[in-house]
C-alpha cells in the first residue's frame, strides 16, 4: 500500500499560504500552482496594486457623473463649447455628450439618446474595457480585448460616420443632433 507524502509548505514562501491539508478552499493543491494577484495580496493583508489604477478609474467616472448630475447641463455651462462646432457649426461625435450623461444618471433613456445616440455603445465599451482591465489586474479573469490597430480603425469609422449621419440635412427630423441648451 502506498502512501503519498504530505506536501510540505514554507510559510511565507512565494505564492504560498500554511495549510495543514495543504489544499486551497476550492479543494484544489496549490503545490506548483502560482496564485491570482489577489490572493497572494491578501494572504499578506494587502490589495493588489494593480487594482489601484482600475479604482482610481471607477472613483474618478463617480465623481464626474455625480457632479454632472447634480448640475444640470441644460442650465449651466459645465464645459467650454466644442471648438468643432464653434467653427464648423457641425456637430462633432462628442457634442451633447454632458447632456447626455446627465440624462443617463437620471435614467432618462430617451433624452440620453437624443442628446448624443452614441453614449450607449461608448458606455458598454468603456465598462467592458474597465471589467477586462480590473480582471487583469486583479488576475480574477481574462476577457478578450481586440488588438490596438483594428480597434483604432473600427473606432474612427464609428466616429466619422456617425458624424456625417448626424449632420446630414436630410436626417435633421431623426434628431441626432443635441437638444438646444437654453
Amino acid at each position: 500500500m502506498d502512501v503519498e507524502p504530505e506536501p510540505s509548505y514554507q510559510p511565507g514562501g512565494p505564492g504560498q499560504v500554511a495549510c495543514r491539508s495543504g489544499r486551497n478552499r476550492s479543494g484544489g493543491d496549490w503545490a506548483g500552482r502560482d496564485r491570482s494577484g489577489w490572493d497572494r495580496a491578501r494572504a499578506g493583508g494587502r490589495v493588489p496594486a494593480g487594482v489601484l489604477g482600475p479604482g482610481v478609474a471607477a472613483g474618478s467616472a463617480g465623481v464626474i457623473t455625480g457632479v454632472i448630475a447634480w448640475a444640470s447641463p441644460f442650465k449651466h455651462t459645465l464645459t467650454p463649447p466644442c471648438p468643432f462646432h464653434a467653427l464648423t457649426g457641425l456637430w462633432c461625435p462628442l457634442c451633447g455628450g454632458t447632456r447626455a450623461v446627465w440624462a443617463a444618471a437620471h435614467g432618462d433613456f430617451r433624452v440620453m439618446v437624443h442628446s448624443n445616440a452614441l453614449l450607449p455603445v461608448l458606455a458598454v465599451v468603456a465598462a467592458w474595457a474597465w471589467v477586462a482591465w480590473l480582471g487583469r489586474a486583479t488576475g480574477w479573469w481574462r476577457l478578450p480585448v481586440p488588438q490596438p490597430k483594428p480597434l483604432a480603425i473600427g473606432a474612427a469609422v464609428v466616429l466619422i460616420a456617425f458624424t456625417v449621419v448626424r449632420n446630414l440635412p436630410a436626417l435633421s427630423g431623426v434628431a441626432l443632433a443635441p437638444p438646444a441648451v437654453a
